[in-house]
């Protein structure tokens, strides 16, 4: 996998100046660390990422998402990387609420499967409830090699106007997990 995509999105705010409404930002950098409990498995898996988000005018946006967990499969460590990045798009539909969705390119690396690549599809509502709490939600879509859906539940609240904490759930086809993380606004 090449960190060619989450370099370019990295320098992409100091060339194209972002736009804000008051809503919610989707201009972070985040690092996030996890555990998922999969169906078929009696350990939990661990999950660490990076994440990151920029606007590109009022209401587009790319992103990239890479994440490496592990997993005890059988008595075997299994280990698990994935790397999305995509573009976005997203519209007030109230005062500090967004709709928003996006379509992105996903690259998976496992020891147990191999390589495989295919798309994510994502659409949710981020609420700003205050200057300090955003909640936030949505359906995400993947395919790579077997189709998986899952809903996402969170909440991010803002320690200053350029630090936050995030905390997410998730339930899947075959798993659930709760992902806590830390956001830097750029």
């Amino acid at each position: 996998m090449s960190f060619l995509p989450l370099a370019l999105a990295v320098i992409s705010p100091s060339i194209v100046p972002a736009q804000s409404d008051g809503g919610p930002s989707y201009n972070y950098l985040q690092l996030n660390a996890g555990l998922t409990r999969y169906e078929d498995l009696d350990d939990d898996g661990e999950i660490l990422g990076i994440a990151a988000s920029f606007e590109l005018s009022n209401s587009i946006f790319i992103y990239a998402d890479y994440g490496d967990r592990s997993a005890n499969a059988g008595g075997v460590l299994s280990e698990f990387t994935a790397l999305e990045v995509g573009v976005g798009a997203y519209v007030a539909v109230a005062p500090s609420v967004h709709f928003f969705a996006s379509a992105g390119f996903l690259s998976t690396d496992s020891d147990l499967s191999g390589d495989e690549d295919g798309h994510a599809l994502v659409a949710g509502l981020r609420a700003k409830a205050s200057d300090q709490l955003e909640l936030n939600g949505g359906l995400k879509e993947t395919s790579t090699g077997e189709d998986d859906s899952a809903l996402w539940f969170g909440a991010i609240f803002n320690l200053t106007d350029k630090l936050g904490v995030s905390a997410t759930f998730t339930n899947g086809d075959d798993y659930d997990g709760i992902m806590v993380g830390l956001r830097l606004y750029l």
